[in-house]
């Protein structure tokens, strides 16, 4: 079972705060922080000989990341920030159709969509919901993906992703799913997906 005053004790900002916005800039760990000022102190002392020794460390965090979501590590990819890793996949799928998200999604999971004019379209939710039979009804024959958040920032409502992952499957659509914030309180399925 889960220590949760051991985790809360992890993050010296909750002692003072109730940071419910982790998409933003959040407070980070007193253990990331540690590694962070680690990893300045090796390339202020050694300058990037410690190279092979951050690599190393990358790979044990990819591997402790996917089998956190159920994924295989060479599905897990890291970038800076959801706005870079969309608009990184954006440009990759620039051309392979139509985009279908959500109405509530975050800015930076359409926006980079939107800039390489993609053609875009959004679900409207009924009562804070996403059904899976509005978004299959959505789903045109020019709809190649569909961006989607594990739990929507506005409403906190939590996407089915492997059912949608299904369903993309089945009408042979891409999913992007951004929402990392999510993965240390809500087990996601993404093998499953």
């Amino acid at each position: 079972m889960t220590d949760w005053a051991k985790v809360r004790g992890e993050f010296p900002a909750a002692r003072r705060l109730t940071y419910l916005n982790a998409a933003g800039g959040s407070p980070v760990s007193k253990h990331a922080a540690r590694e962070g000022k680690r990893f300045y102190d090796e390339i202020c002392a050694r300058g990037d000989t410690h190279w092979k020794d951050w690599l190393g460390r990358v790979e044990g965090v990819r591997v402790k990341a996917a089998d956190l979501i159920n994924a295989d590590p060479r599905e897990i990819a890291f970038t800076s920030s959801t706005s870079l890793g969309m608009n990184m996949i954006a440009g990759i799928l620039k051309g392979k159709g139509d985009v279908l998200t959500m109405f509530d999604e975050f800015p930076s999971s359409t926006f980079p969509w939107l800039k390489r004019r993609f053609k875009v379209r959004f679900v409207k939710p009924k009562d804070y919901a996403y059904s899976s039979t509005d978004i299959e009804d959505a789903i045109s024959e020019k709809t190649k993906i569909v961006v989607t958040s594990h739990v929507q920032y506005r409403t906190g409502f939590k996407q089915d992703l492997v059912g949608l992952g299904r369903l993309c499957k089945r009408k042979r659509s891409s999913t992007s799913t951004g929402n990392g914030s999510a993965q240390s309180i809500i087990p996601s399925p993404a093998g499953g997906a």
